[in-house]
């Protein structure tokens, strides 16, 4: 193991009451009792530039917050002007100054400290916020996507406006170790992360002093503890500010070393693997998971240091700095077997070879192209991480596919907002194997899994390990008959939300009729399979409808260009069902202007010129919001009574035309209450002419539907507490908490 040994006291208590100790030099104005963010600042010289910071922090629209500054002993002489303009500011703040020069590490620690929001927003004292209503943008944000441990936003140049993506879409990443490793890099620009204070304090430690990279360690050890990672694709810093004939110091504009000498030299990266290790230590992770930081670190990090030292010093130099990661260096102390070390050593060996090689011109033309593409390979590797392991037990434990809309990750989310201890198992797993093994397993053997049976034993241990009291499946789970008979033993509960018909022939598999009445409760989003259910033996059926989660369905119209490019009168959203084909055809060819999203629409020629690919969330919202009219079908293959879009598209705010249905009737109540509906395509096509000429009633409609939904308990964080029995107010917000859940 990794010698972490440090001055700092050990254990929660001792850590929080470090992080709070009282130093020299406080002055302090709290305006706000209990501010949603900190926004904390470490202050060394810079002053002129730090004032220009706090400029921008006053003219926030958004006022919840608060500014903490620890000053490093700055020799500047910039101190009275700072406190000037904080006293004579509105803002409310807390400025230290420390009793000695602690460096980075230190003066970053002790700001945090000082904090008292529920969130720390950390900035560089060289860059501003982007606009004044970022925090507002911001805080919208996170408290629409719930809970966060972390959350990590973008950047953009002072001088050029260049935006940098260090996370290109908006999304709840989840938590856990192996999200941590996949996510570290992100970290190493300080501006614009953001960090939930109480951890922040509770991990506090002087063991990485000297890395440059506290808020790294910080960042990872929240994750991998099982605080969630939020990405937000959202600006929020404009880094490095410019000042007329002023300018920051740094390691580009140091003096170039004459006869430079070949020795080794120690960057504070060379530190990087071995804290990101550090931070995940505690908790359970996955095989090969330290090998994989630092093959990031040499594959990333280390070959852009490389050519820059040899751009702004020399190959000499450049040459100390490799050197100075050699492998003895980087895995010093790293639990890490013989074999991992000698694929790293040949790494290092090759990454060293072309940094040293490779001309300076040619990488920095590559080098926006190789950023982007070490960006994907964090995000692809934020996908394929698992979710948390908690440290000792749980109250849930969720199987489903992981993130988009799928209704796995919903509940799951849902169960973090309830206050219940979960935790989320990929049943994706169950099918990574090549994709020529996958179609054999899936056509030849009933559907199955190629890992069904590894999947299913994995599980089982997982609750062993874990003694939840519950375990809530979603679909067509790939959990098998024997696995849910050793979890029964364990005196959990074990529930399935059936959110497709099994006995449609495309989804039929003999191992998951056999599984189903092993389950103690069946919740059936569709009441044609109620008695089909009850025949086949299982024990307990309930009809539950769908939901909408309200992270990702609400009302977002696009600006005015954008809304023109994805209007049309009619849109759908869903795959190109053979018997859903018949109704598009007759709406394009009654003349409708239509816009198709959804799988295999390109394949029939009467619908082709009308698909517009697969959507994201954002673009879903918006192409929803920019239509005339959504239109609500049925699966019949699925033998439906309503779908998912049948929530989704009235929590969006649109106009909706329905199939006609008893479900949909007992959703919506009777026709042009809040809905239009039809039963055949003739009567759709009059109904939706009739709908088109009425812009008024289109957004009465539209008003209706979304007040139905919203104020009808229709998210799935209420279907979640339904589901295990929970108690929640009828008054209580989107955010509400219930009662925890209890062993059955």
């Amino acid at each position: 193991m990794i010698d972490m040994s440090s001055t700092v006291p050990q254990g929660p208590r001792a850590a929080a009451n470090f992080a709070a100790r009282p130093q020299l030099g406080l002055r302090k104005r709290w305006a706000v009792v209990a501010p949603f963010f900190s926004i904390c600042i470490p202050q060394y010289n810079r002053t002129s530039f730090l004032l220009e910071a706090c400029r921008s922090l006053a003219e926030q629209t958004f006022r919840d917050f608060e500014v903490c500054i620890s000053d490093d002993r700055s020799t500047d002489g910039g101190e009275p002007d700072l406190l000037a303009y904080l006293e004579q500011s509105s803002l409310s703040f807390a400025y230290q100054q420390r009793e000695t020069n602690g460096r980075y590490d230190a003066n970053l620690r002790t700001s945090l400290s000082l904090a008292r929001g529920k969130y720390c927003f950390l900035l560089g004292n060289d860059d501003s916020l982007a606009s004044p209503t970022t925090l507002e943008e911001l805080a919208a944000e996170i408290q629409r996507l719930g809970p966060a441990g972390v959350v990590m936003t973008n950047y953009e140049d002072f001088a050029t406006g260049a935006a940098v993506e260090r996370v290109r879409r908006t999304e709840i990443v989840g938590s856990g170790p192996a999200v941590a490793a996949a996510s570290f890099r992100n970290f190493s620009f300080v501006s614009g992360v953001v960090l939930e204070r109480e951890s922040v304090q509770l991990h506090a430690t002087n063991r990485w002093d000297g890395s440059e990279m506290y808020q790294m360690y910080l960042g990872c050890r929240i994750i991998a503890e099982g605080g969630r990672l939020l990405n937000i694709r959202r600006v929020t810093i404009r880094k490095d500010i410019q000042l007329p004939d002023q300018r920051v110091d740094s390691y580009a504009l140091k003096p170039r070393i004459a006869r430079c000498p070949v020795e080794e030299r120690r960057l504070p990266m060379v530190q990087i693997g071995r804290l990101v290790v550090d931070a995940i230590a505690p908790y359970p992770a996955p095989r090969r998971l330290t090998e994989k930081v630092v093959a990031q670190l040499l594959l990333f990090t280390y070959p852009f240091w490389i050519v820059e030292y040899r751009r702004i010093q020399s190959s000499r130099y450049a040459l100390g700095v490799c050197l100075g990661m050699r492998p003895r260096n980087l895995l010093q102390n790293v639990p890490i077997s013989w074999a991992a070390k000698l694929r790293l050593r040949m790494l290092y060996a090759a990454v060293t070879l072309g940094g040293l090689l490779v001309p300076i011109k040619a990488f920095q033309a590559m080098q926006a192209r190789l950023y982007s593409l070490a960006k994907s390979r964090t995000a692809r590797g934020q996908v394929r991480a698992h979710s948390p392991l908690p440290p000792a037990s749980c109250d849930l434990v969720v199987v489903g596919n992981r993130g988009g809309t799928n209704v796995g990750w919903s509940l799951w989310n849902a169960s973090l907002d309830l206050g219940i201890r979960a935790h989320f198992a990929d049943a994706l797993e169950a099918s990574r194997a090549p994709a020529f093994v996958r179609r054999v397993f899936w056509r030849m053997l009933g559907h199955r899994p190629p890992r069904l049976s590894s999947f299913s034993a994995e599980l089982v241990r997982l609750c062993e390990q874990l003694r939840p009291g519950c375990l809530l499946t979603t679909g067509m789970a790939p959990v098998d008959r024997k696995a849910l008979a050793a979890i029964g033993r364990m005196n959990v509960r074990r529930l399935n939300f059936l959110t497709d018909d099994p006995w449609n022939p495309s989804f039929r598999a003999p191992w998951f009729f056999q599984a189903l009445p092993l389950y103690d409760t069946v919740f059936s989003a569709r009441r044609a399979n109620m008695a089909d259910l009850e025949r086949l033996g299982c024990q307990d059926v309930q009809y539950l409808p769908f939901a909408f989660d309200p992270r990702l369905c609400y009302p977002q119209p696009a600006d005015p260009g954008e809304s023109r490019r994805l209007a049309a009168d009619i849109l759908f959203v869903g795959g190109a069902d053979r018997d859903r084909i018949p109704f598009l055809a007759a709406l394009a060819a009654a003349g409708f202007s239509l816009a198709l999203y959804g799988g295999c629409w390109e394949r029939f020629p009467e619908t082709r010129p009308y698909f517009r690919g697969y959507a994201d969330p954002q673009t879903l919202r918006q192409a929803t919001a920019a239509a005339r009219i959504a239109l609500c079908l049925v699966r019949r293959a699925n033998r439906d009574g309503h779908v998912m879009r049948s929530f989704e598209i009235p929590a969006i705010g649109a106009c909706m035309l329905v199939e006609d249905t008893a479900e949909h009737r007992q959703i919506f109540g009777p026709d042009a209450e809040a809905v239009v509906y039809f039963r055949s395509i003739p009567g759709m096509i009059e109904r939706a002419r009739w709908l088109l000429d009425r812009p008024a009633e289109r957004q009465r409609l539209a008003a209706a539907a979304y007040a139905r939904i919203i104020n009808g308990r229709h998210t799935y964080q209420d279907r979640l507490a339904e589901m295990l029995g929970l108690e929640t107010s009828e008054h209580e917000d989107r955010n509400r908490c219930a009662r925890p859940l209890s062993r059955v």
